[in-house]
């Protein structure tokens, strides 16, 4: 078999295994945006809106994500209850931003805070 036979193989099973992968990856992790109830469900999961508006994550204070890269539960978790949790070697604690928490603390936020604190990036830091 010629050099260039086997280099074309080689290609075409790359682009059959990078294929095999994306699919998988795709059925097996990613929730279709009709399996949310609600926008502000689907954006939390997944960081895509249903108005199609890029939504950029921002890490702390100073770090941000191209839209669609990281979701507010890659670091507040499903449950919302945040935690411990590593990111490019750096080990971070993400704060607990269930509503029971926010509105229960001393101060607590307000409907009206809690909705500025995520449209503006505002932090209680």
């Amino acid at each position: 078999m010629s050099k260039f036979k086997l280099i074309l193989i080689l290609i075409a099973l790359g682009v059959l295994g990078y294929y095999v992968i994306d699919q998988v990856y795709t059925s097996v992790f990613m929730v279709r945006s009709s399996d949310y109830s609600t926008n502000g469900e689907r954006i939390y999961f997944t960081a895509a809106s249903s108005s199609g508006k890029p939504i950029v994550a921002r890490i702390g204070t100073t770090m941000t994500t191209q839209s669609g890269m990281m979701s507010c539960a890659s670091c507040h978790h499903a449950d919302g209850k945040g935690g411990p949790g590593n990111m490019m070697s750096n080990i971070y604690n993400s704060p607990d931003i269930r509503y029971s928490v926010l509105t229960g603390g001393n101060p607590p936020y307000t409907d009206d805070l809690i909705k500025r604190a995520m449209t503006e990036s505002l932090f209680n830091q």
